[in-house]
């Protein structure tokens, strides 16, 4: 399901890979953190537009943030970014409590950068 997910999602059909999505909880297979960072990303990729959602779909199903999903949180931060959603993205990285890695730190670094 995943991989048919991820081709909907590059093709820019997001409406098929939530029906998917549908289709695969349907057939009692769970989404999991890479389904919902597959949507995550697609979601940061338009403008943030759904992203929210994609992360209360996570967190109802139990799934805790992972390094990925702290990451495309803070690819999506923009200096356009409303302040209540940077605060957001940086809680939900707080809250994961994750181990600071090269990448997680040039994704919060990146993030200040662009927001100045």
């Amino acid at each position: 399901y995943n991989t048919m997910i991820k081709a909907y999602l590059r093709l820019g059909d997001s409406r098929r890979a939530r029906t998917l999505v549908l289709t695969m909880r349907s057939a009692g297979v769970a989404p999991n953190s890479v389904t919902f960072n597959e949507l995550l990303d697609a979601a940061a990729g338009k403008g943030g537009s759904g992203m929210w959602e994609v992360v209360e779909e996570m967190e109802a199903c139990g799934l805790k943030a992972s390094p990925i999903t702290c990451s495309i949180l803070l690819k999506s931060i923009q200096q356009s970014s409303q302040p209540k959603d940077v605060d957001r993205a940086l809680s939900i990285v707080e809250s994961a409590d994750l181990a600071m890695d090269e990448v997680l730190l040039s994704s919060l670094c990146e993030a200040c950068i662009r927001t100045s």
